[in-house]
């Protein structure tokens, strides 16, 4: 039978029942081996059954879940016995008739009476009839070319009979489960632009040449379920394809088969019934296209959707909820209030019970958002869990009061208030579904009903026992609670109603509110409106196309691999189905993990999703997220300083800043002492011109601190580390200035053409010294991650600031006093004769004592390793370690700590650093060590509780990560030698001489090398403070050593010299300014030595040494490097 439409033509085989679709140049037609057919299960209706159901439900367990079922079952009907296929072919009355109507054409096929075979269960030698009739109708749509493909039940299909191995008392029901029709097209090529798209989570994409096998989830490809956002699949082939839509969702799904190595993918859709009836007609469309991939048969979805009355944008959304528009940018905060797991739910771990419940007082999550806030996070949405009395997922739909352990209505009242002030958002975690038994309102009448009159139950949440709520119900009790919220004075921007969008549309048979899944799905939605009707944010877990147009935001959309263990086998490539239709419909958070198996990041960028800042997980392993050593956060750019440092959140706490408020005053009276002395130093040595260079440097103090304020930047250590380098820069080239002017004086001139011929003759060395330390700044601004990116931003800073304050404000300030009558010499210092040193002919001393330098530390390193310390005494930031959380009695300060505590806990534990950090508004302290035994934390717990009275379970420990990834270690060496390599180039292009960058080179590892064996022999602490030394002496090292090179520059352009005298000289003439330079800087890295706290001194004595060391190989390694390394010509000409 056949019939055509302009270009589209259908035909029905009627022996086989395989339809053909002629689209133009390509054929679509059902697979071969396919015939349509309907299964049929047996349902053991004896008394035994029933009181099977009737056990299970009284234990709160129904049968094993599995994981992929998260916090719905993909049947809530367990069906016992086999199932049977029942082919249309095989009916004993059918017939088909061409149909044509106003709207199109088609074949109408009809269908009734099958025999029933035995092994559905019929005795042996009875015909049992299955009175069971259908239609089918498959027809083409004039004005848009679709085919519609609809399956019709006339009647219902159930039939009673006695099974031989049952007495006549039992009986066998046989009920419809599912229907196949229309069935799969023929898909088999090998070739990879023939593929599958399946609207799995996101969406996944397959070709046929793909290497692993589909598999389904718990849902197994039902619609309005995790397993299908949307109710469609697709397939192309060499650019032809269909996209395939179910009209009727509500009781569908589809079937997917792809097995690796087969070359073929098949799709196709599955009919369910409704409360155990096929009830109603079920109608199917495929849009078929040509020159065509998945990218273009989603904008035509896109375009249904809108027309189907799906698709809302956010636009639309915040024309009657202009609350919208505030969430639009926001980071997502997840975070909970109280977790209390019961004794009978499947989550408790009676090995630990102590670990079952947890309390987070609302006041701390007030201060954790506050502390966002001075962060700098302008735009935020908390989601709370757990914030009722009963904890989280208990009792649901009776969740209320908020949590008296917490701080009751008055602490939620104060987050909320909070949140208003900062101008962030707030929203709860709320459930509809999990009809808890623990609840005060629960009643076996309102819980969902099957067919065969059973509840089923469960335990696998906290809470314990459940069933499911009539969805009929959740829209009154929805009004009930978040009234009483309102009444409470809890303001609330946002509201989840968990599991409503990833779990398919419940069920009940109770004649009281009978429900189909369409109507479960109508009720959800009407509990969305409600929120909105109340200027509530809805949103809900994971999302589905069904409720786009009253959703703002949900939970999370990922790939389907992101819902399985991390580097597991993809079942396809991973493709945006769900964004690419509804991408400005909602707002979805992404997972924003960079594990070593998966990049999720990645995905989160490419679907310009906003971002999980915090993401505190409910349940380990599911809901999005990993273990607590997998569950990842991002950190949000942390400012500078901390620039795209991927963070492992282990613990939310608002912490006390570890150089915080006891280190603000001694570091203040620190830059005070040191900025003095400088200021005295520049005054005695250059006299009024080292009066115009401190008020030079007064200015540029300011400005670098008005620039960090205007931007925001926050100081760490790197950040420290640069400002103090660029200040030493600052200094550096009014040295080198001043003393160009008394060299001019000496060769005669007066003090103003010194002054002026001095500038002019300091110039290309100043530009050459800074401009170097910023090739090496923005190479590492750009390659660079973390601290390493925030030590060039203010390195950059810094040096540009001192360029503009050495060369403008000293200069007018100099001129300034100059005309108003300071013009004596005596007031400009004029310098006495030179006496050259020999340094060519020592350089072999030099280079050996740097050579036994770096020996001894080389010993040391290796008795250290020997002994069994290790090489370097690495800090928690590079290796993790252990942190132990004590709530004492009353409140220390970080002194009283470092005082009495902490000298208790090396004691008791033997080890030696124990970093400290107080807990904002409680009691709480944080101390981190090096990774503890067992033994080393019972014997610290025993010290706590003997020497300060803390009780036990006021002690808790847990294994932290390190701070310092290997993958910023690989950033800052690589982005270190790409700057290396920069400066090279540099110094080739203006020195004309490659060796002179070697030997620049050369130099700085020299210091480099030299500081890290400090850290060897002092066994200082080698984490954040380490990178930051390391950096500065690097930027330090280079300045002078390139200062030192454009003198000899210099002077062979002056004309014959000897090579030796040539180096004698220049390092002569600039040895005044490398030593006055490193004086100053070294007075300022002092003033923090004997001042600053403890995690100060110890990044200052590296930095004493490294300037020491800088100094040292610029001027007496550099030069020498570069004389063995040039030809020995005997003069050097020009």
């Amino acid at each position: 039978m056949k019939l055509s439409f302009e270009e589209i033509s259908l035909s029905l085989d009627e022996e086989s029942l395989r339809y053909t679709i002629l689209t133009g140049k390509t054929k679509w037609e059902t697979e071969e081996t396919f015939s349509p057919y309907f299964v049929l299960s047996k349902k053991e209706s004896c008394s035994a059954e029933k009181e099977k159901r009737k056990g299970q439900e009284e234990e709160g367990f129904a049968g094993e879940l599995s994981h992929e079922e998260k916090k719905g079952f993909a049947d809530a009907e367990r069906v016992q016995g086999e199932s049977d296929r029942v082919y249309f072919k095989e009916a004993k009355e059918r017939k088909h008739e061409l149909v044509k109507t106003g709207v199109g054409e088609g074949i109408r096929s009809f269908y009734r009476d099958f025999t029933l075979s035995k092994s559905v269960g019929c005795e042996s030698g009875r015909e049992e009839i299955l009175s069971f009739s259908f239609e089918t109708y498959v027809w083409i749509e004039y004005s848009t070319k679709q085919v519609y493909f609809e399956w019709i039940p006339l009647t219902e299909a159930s039939v009673d009979f006695i099974h031989n191995e049952y007495s006549a008392a039992q009986s066998v029901r046989c009920l419809v489960e599912n229907v196949f029709f229309p069935g799969p097209f023929s898909f088999k090529k090998e070739s990879k632009d023939w593929y599958t798209i399946l609207p799995k989570e996101q969406g996944i994409l397959i070709p046929n040449t793909w290497d692993t096998n589909f598999k389904q989830d718990g849902f197994n490809g039902r619609f309005g379920t995790a397993s299908a956002y949307l109710p469609i699949f697709g397939q192309v082939k060499d650019g032809e394809g269909y996209l395939a839509e179910s009209l009727t969702p509500w009781n569908m799904g589809y079937e997917a088969v792809h097995e690796a190595g087969t070359n073929e993918s098949t799709v196709q859709f599955r009919i369910e019934p409704s409360l155990g009836q096929m009830a109603y007609r079920r109608i199917m469309r495929y849009l078929f296209s040509s020159d065509c991939d998945y990218n273009s048969l989603l904008k035509q979805y896109r375009a249904l959707a809108r027309e189907e009355g799906k698709l809302k944008t956010l636009k639309e959304k915040e024309v009657s909820t202009p609350s919208v528009k505030k969430l639009i940018g926001a980071a997502f905060v997840h975070k909970g209030i109280k977790t209390c797991v019961q004794p009978d739910s499947e989550f408790f771990d009676k090995d630990a019970p102590d670990k079952n419940n947890r309390v987070v007082p609302f006041k701390k999550r007030t201060e954790e958002m506050k502390a966002f806030k001075a962060d700098g996070v302008e735009k935020l949405y908390l989601h709370l869990d757990g914030w009722g009395d009963a904890g989280y997922d208990n009792k649901h739909p009776d969740v209320g009061p908020a949590c008296a352990e917490a701080g009751g209505w008055e602490g939620m009242r104060e987050l909320s208030k909070t949140m208003e002030e900062l101008g962030y958002l707030f929203g709860i975690h709320d459930q509809y579904r999990d009809f808890y038994k623990r609840a005060e309102s629960y009643d076996d009448d309102f819980a969902c009903k099957s067919a065969d009159g059973s509840i089923f139950t469960h335990a696998r949440w906290a809470g314990g026992p459940q069933a499911y709520l009539c969805t009929s119900q959740a829209p009154f009790y929805v009004r009930r609670n978040f009234e009483r919220l309102l009444a409470e004075g809890v303001h609330l921007d946002g509201a989840y109603l968990d599991v409503f969008t990833c779990n398919e549309g419940d069920e009940c048979a109770n004649p009281r509110h009978k429900m189909s899944r369409r109507d479960s799905y109508a009720y959800r939605n009407a509990c969305f409106r409600y929120l909105l009707s109340k200027n509530i944010l809805p949103s809900s877990e994971e999302v589905n196309d069904w409720a786009v147009p009253w959703l703002v935001f949900c939970h999370y959309a990922p790939y389907d691999f992101m819902m399985r263990e991390p580097g597991s086998p993809k079942y396809g490539i991973p493709i945006p189905m769900f964004n690419l239709v509804y991408h400005d419909c909602l707002i979805i958070p992404w997972m924003m993990e960079k594990l070593p198996e998966e990049d999720y990041m990645l995905y989160a960028l490419l679907n310009g999703g906003a971002a999980y800042l915090v993401r505190d997980p409910a349940y380990m392993g599911i809901d999005g997220a990993f273990t607590v050593e997998e569950a990842q956060n991002l950190a949000s750019t942390i400012r500078i300083g901390g620039l795209s440092l991927q963070l492992k959140e282990l613990r939310s706490n608002v912490v006390g800043a570890q150089l915080g408020v006891e280190a603000i005053h001694s570091s203040l009276i620190a830059a005070l002492v040191g900025f003095a002395m400088v200021v005295l130093f520049m005054l005695l040595v250059y006299r009024i011109l080292g009066l115009a260079a401190d008020i030079a440097l007064a200015f540029y103090c300011c400005l670098v601190v008005i620039l960090l304020d205007g931007l925001e930047i926050t100081l760490t250590l790197p950040g420290i580390a640069g400002i103090i380098l660029s200040i030493g820069m600052a200094v550096d080239a009014n040295v080198l200035v001043f003393a160009r002017i008394r060299e001019e004086m000496q060769a005669g001139k007066s003090v103003k053409e010194a002054m002026k011929s001095g500038y002019h003759a300091a110039l290309s060395a100043i530009l050459d010294g800074n401009i170097t330390t910023l090739i090496a700044a923005v190479v590492l601004m750009i390659f660079g991650t973390g601290t390493i990116r925030g030590f060039a931003y203010t390195l950059t800073l810094g040096t540009v600031v001192s360029l503009f304050s050495a060369l403008l404000i000293t200069r007018a300030v100099s001129a300034c006093l100059y005309g108003i009558g300071l013009q004596g010499e005596k007031l400009y210092g004029k310098p006495e004769q030179i006496k050259y040193l020999s340094i060519i002919k020592n350089r072999k001393i030099y280079y050996a004592v740097s050579l036994g330098i770096m020996a001894i530390g080389v010993i040391v390193m290796l008795f250290n390793t020997a002994s069994g310390k290790g090489p370097m005494n690495f800090s928690l930031d590079f290796v993790g370690g252990t942190s132990t959380t004590v709530t004492f009695n009353e409140n220390h300060t970080l002194q009283d700590l470092d005082a009495n505590v902490v000298p208790a806990i090396r004691k008791a534990t033997g080890v030696s650093s124990v970093q400290t950090q107080t807990v904002s508004g409680t009691k709480e302290v944080i101390f981190k060590t090096i990774p503890l035994s067992v033994e080393q934390r019972k014997a610290m717990s025993t010290a706590l509780q003997d020497q300060f009275k803390v009780p036990e379970d006021k002690i808790a420990a847990e294994t932290i990560s390190a701070t310092i990834s290997d993958e910023m270690s690989r950033d800052a060496i690589l982005s270190v030698l790409i700057a290396l390599v920069c400066i090279l180039f540099y110094v080739r292009i203006r020195f004309s001489d490659m060796q002179f960058g070697i030997a620049a080179i050369i130099a700085l590892a020299h210091d480099a090398v030299i500081v890290t064996l400090c850290y060897v022999v002092t066994r200082i602490e080698v984490g954040n403070t380490f990178i930051a030394s390391v950096l500065t002496i690097v930027g330090y090292s280079i300045n002078d050593t390139i200062v030192t090179f454009d003198r000899i520059r210099e002077n062979k352009a002056r004309g014959k010299l000897n090579r030796e005298e040539l180096i004698n000289t220049s390092v002569t003439q600039t040895m005044s300014r490398s030593l006055f330079t490193s004086l100053t800087t070294f007075l300022m890295v002092l003033s923090l030595f004997i001042f600053g706290v403890t995690d100060i001194r110890n990044f200052a004595l590296p930095l004493m040494v490294g300037i020491i060391c800088g100094t040292y190989s610029s001027i007496f390694i550099a030069s020498p490097l570069w004389y063995d390394m040039t030809k020995k010509d005997k003069k050097l000409h020009v």
